[in-house]
């Protein structure tokens, strides 16, 4: 199977529209089942489990929950990532999503989310609710470890 991860591009006359930027091989189905799938998918198969600084992705699915799409929603620093909420909407509706999920790494290697990853998670989780949109997780990767931090999992 192959995950696309896409980005959003201008047309030129300003239209906005979204372009298959990178395609990843992955073994098994591309299916939302556990947040360990999505530490597959986005922590070793992208790779953000590893990088140096923070990276923001989202995974969109269909109605059987298998992942449509993915996009980079954005490149933090050493220790910190925005949430850009509209942003990450936008792109969502644009792939016709119905369900999202999220992942973000800690280069740190500790996967107990900041006050800010909480804050952030419940603005997306509230943008969902008035688009639509099924918020599943949010998982949290570090480094060197097989550890993560799921928000389902965890009822937060």
């Amino acid at each position: 199977m192959k995950l696309n991860a896409y980005e959003t591009r201008l047309d030129e006359k300003g239209n906005i529209y979204m372009k298959v930027a990178n395609t990843y091989k992955v073994d098994g189905r591309l299916v939302y089942a556990s947040p360990e799938r999505l530490v597959n998918l986005f922590g070793d198969v992208i790779g953000i489990k590893n990088a140096a600084t923070e990276f923001l992705y989202v995974g969109c699915f269909d109605t059987n929950l298998h992942c449509v799409g993915c996009f980079m929603a954005s490149a933090g620093s050493v220790n910190t990532s925005i949430f850009p909420v509209r942003e990450i909407i936008q792109k969502s509706l644009m792939l016709n999503a119905v369900c999202i999920a999220i992942s973000h790494n800690h280069p740190s290697g500790n996967i107990t989310p900041s006050q800010s990853d909480i804050n952030s998670t419940e603005k997306i989780k509230a943008a969902c609710d008035v688009v639509g949109v099924q918020f599943l997780d949010h998982v949290i990767v570090a480094p060197n470890t097989s550890e993560y931090y799921s928000f389902a999992e965890n009822k937060k």
